[in-house]
């Protein structure tokens, strides 16, 4: 029964923040992975303790854990298997979901003569902090790749280096951490106990549903804004009008730094990237509204072209095209999103 009774919250939380993804974008795959990746880093911690004694382990504790639950988003993010703040965090609140399974039923095992009141009290409050922060902690790791790692070097943003963009990129897991901690110590001895339920579930919960919001207004607008400008440039481009579009004339600026064949092949990239843009965009809002695609397409074809061009024109053409291509923002994640 306790072991029931720990349970519940945990799988409700994952349960509302994947109702929250209207867009559909998060995959099960990479879910269960998630999942699995927390339930890991608990039991080898859980061992790890038994053996290492921490000095101020409450303090020293909750950097350890953050950091180790955010391997996993770390690699997701350098694999591009992330697309916006919602299916980060939801893969992040997967794998506190994990963590906070396996501590929980330690918990029990050890004191088995626990009231379920308590179980419940103690699931819940540790369920919501440790789903709660690495939520947030995905969120911002992919809030912050996006900004940084994309930016046009033009930019100041673009301009900083691989390793401090990487390190700012690291240092999302912060607020994850401060959290932890104050959890840990539990502003402990000085609330009342159902106070300090209350400041993980409410204070985290409120957070998170702002940002979802936040970040689905951000998508509608991608999503809108984009495949309009998307469609337009598409059809100059299939109407012969390429050299008269912002995008030709920049092109023709910077063809003479290439060779026939690779600029012929940046056009083509340039050209397979829109049409793609267009159909994830539109996916993604049919979605929304609930609606499937009238007829099953398949993009296989052109996402194998996609990658191919990529390959002919290398870093540094795709560097080159960046400005032109910065507002469709296509990663591994929505490519094979068509497969």
């Amino acid at each position: 029964m306790l072991y029931l009774v720990s349970l519940l919250p945990v799988v409700l939380f994952l349960i509302l923040l994947i109702l929250m993804d209207s867009f559909s974008i998060v995959r099960k795959g990479q879910l269960a992975i998630a999942i699995c990746w927390g339930m890991s880093v608990c039991i080898a911690l859980f061992q790890l303790f038994k053996y290492i004694s921490l000095p101020d382990s409450e303090i020293v504790t909750p950097i350890v854990e953050e950091l180790f639950k955010s391997l996993l988003l770390l690699y997701f993010i350098y694999k591009s298997k992330m697309a916006f703040f919602i299916d980060s965090a939801i893969y992040g609140a997967a794998v506190g979901v994990g963590f906070s399974l396996v501590e929980n039923m330690i918990y029990i095992s050890s004191f088995p003569d626990m009231l379920v009141g308590t179980a419940i009290f103690r699931g819940f409050g540790t369920a919501f902090m440790h789903a709660g922060v690495t939520a947030i902690t995905g969120g911002i790791m992919n809030l912050v790749s996006i900004s940084f790692r994309f930016a046009p070097k033009s930019s100041g943003v673009g301009r900083l280096s691989k390793p401090l963009i990487n390190l700012l990129i690291v240092a999302a897991m912060l607020p994850a951490v401060i959290i932890h901690l104050l959890y840990n110590l539990y502003l402990l001895d000085i609330l009342p106990s159902l106070v300090t339920m209350a400041i993980p579930l409410l204070g985290l919960s409120t957070l998170l549903i702002l940002l979802f919001q936040w970040d689905v207004n951000r998508i509608r607008s991608w999503i809108d804004n984009g495949i309009n400008a998307n469609v337009e440039l598409l059809a100059q481009i299939k109407r012969g009008e390429l050299a008269h579009t912002v995008a030709g004339e920049y092109i023709l600026s910077i063809k003479e730094n290439f060779k026939a064949e690779k600029v012929f092949d940046m056009c083509c990239y340039l050209i397979v990237s829109l049409e793609l843009s267009i159909a994830i965009r539109r996916n993604m809002m049919l979605k929304e509204v609930g609606l499937k695609l009238p007829v099953k397409e398949d993009n296989s074809d052109k996402v194998k072209e996609y990658y191919a061009l990529r390959a002919n024109i290398g870093k540094t053409g795709e560097i080159a095209l960046l400005p032109v291509l910065s507002n469709l923002h296509l990663n591994k994640w929505m490519i094979d999103s068509l497969k």
